[in-house]
């Protein structure tokens, strides 16, 4: 509680006046005063703008009083198309909870294929974020048990959309989601009171949620979710990430057993003031740039090394057309000398001799390399003046 230090008129002791406060009492000398309006604390306003990492109205937010609130990290939900995932946590003094949770984007697999068991994936190259899509049902019970841990007894009851909140915020998303997925979309919402036993105590609750999907899925979503594995390796290009589904949001409150209903209005606050600000989204703008920037530079990497690699095989190709036309002893000097060139260019290195005959293997990058006794120096243009001691090395071809 915050206070305000004035002095006694009659005796001149310090008091400390808390906020609000319409009367006050001198320790010392027992004088009673009065406090004008103007002491009072002003009415509290619990529609919070929150500012993060130096943004200002990033979030806004219904914030009762005397509760904490801090700003959360979805990190199963970042992919390209939601790069950034920050929610909300509030936290009241008699342990009741609220979460919010933003809008993410999906492609649909089936966990346990190909290796991949969580249910949560995401293709670094890609990124894409894969989840299994699933009905309204089955997605409340799951999310449930995500966001609380393992849950025993969990039973779901439909709670009223007072006012049409959650409707209202479900076709604004669907709206949205269109043009992401490129589609004409189905969607569904649900807000739902729920009771579980969790560590064998009970608590109750509310959940509100909204879902929309492409009307018509593809046909085989596994194999959708292998090809996108295969990719991963891709030489050639940049895969592009691919979503099927969204979540618009999740808000959650979980209190003690049978408390819940003293919430009901305050719930209903935080899921019609809660909103993004205009540098949430230029906080996504910014780190989608960020990830598509690191993607291209990879992507060259890889489209570098699959032409290299086409160069070579066609170099071999031709070799071993030479070499079946002179013979069967050139045939096999040849090939060996590929498999030591194959060798060569997997680890990166070109092959050496010295006078007397040894060799030895240096890194690709240098064209001309050098040696003293058991030192030895790599150039790239040979433009380098070591003195009489050293002697330049030849390249075994």
């Amino acid at each position: 509680m915050d206070f305000t230090e004035v002095k006694c008129r009659s005796c001149g002791a310090a008091m400390r006046v808390p906020d609000g406060a319409t009367r006050v009492r001198c320790n010392y000398c027992g004088t009673e005063y009065a406090l004008s309006a103007k002491r009072q604390a002003p009415e509290y306003n619990p529609v919070k703008t929150i500012r993060y990492k130096g943004r200002e109205e990033y979030l806004y937010t219904y914030l009762p009083q005397n509760w904490a609130l801090r700003v959360i990290e979805d990190s199963q939900s970042f992919s390209m198309y939601a790069a950034v995932c920050n929610g909300l946590r509030l936290d009241s003094p008699d342990h009741a909870q609220m979460l919010f949770y933003p809008f993410a984007y999906f492609q649909d697999f089936t966990p346990g294929g190909f290796g991949i068991r969580q249910n949560y994936y995401l293709d670094g190259l890609s990124g894409t974020r894969y989840r299994r899509r699933v009905d309204m049902g089955p997605y409340l019970s799951e999310r449930l048990q995500e966001l609380f841990g393992e849950l025993h007894n969990l039973r779901l009851e439909p709670a009223d959309d007072k006012n049409g909140v959650i409707r209202r915020r479900a076709d604004m998303f669907s709206r949205d989601a269109e043009k992401v997925l490129g589609g004409a979309t189905v969607g569904n919402y649900a807000k739902v009171k729920f009771s579980f036993l969790r560590n064998g105590s009970p608590y109750s609750g509310f959940f509100a949620t909204a879902l929309t999907g492409l009307r018509q899925r593809p046909r085989s979503q596994g194999g959708d979710f292998l090809q996108g594995l295969l990719n991963l390796g891709g030489m050639m290009g940049m895969p592009a990430a691919k979503v099927d589904w969204g979540r618009a949001f999740d808000f959650a409150l979980l209190a003690p057993a049978g408390s819940a209903d003293r919430y009901a209005d305050v719930f209903d606050s935080f899921c019609t003031a809660t909103r993004y600000g205009q540098s949430y989204y230029d906080m996504q703008n910014e780190e989608v740039q960020n990830v598509r920037q690191i993607q291209l530079q990879g992507a060259q990497y890889r489209q570098q090394n699959a032409i290299n690699a086409q160069r070579q095989l066609h170099c071999t190709m031709s070799e071993t057309t030479d070499i079946i036309n002179s013979g069967y002893e050139e045939r096999s000097r040849v090939m060996d000398r590929m498999d030591r060139k194959y060798s060569e260019a997997v680890r990166g290195v070109n092959t050496y001799t010295d006078a007397s005959g040894r060799e030895f293997q240096a890194n690709v990058g240098y064209d001309h390399v050098y040696q003293r006794g058991s030192t030895f120096v790599g150039s790239k243009d040979g433009g380098v003046d070591l003195g009489p001691d050293w002697q330049e090395l030849k390249r075994k071809d």
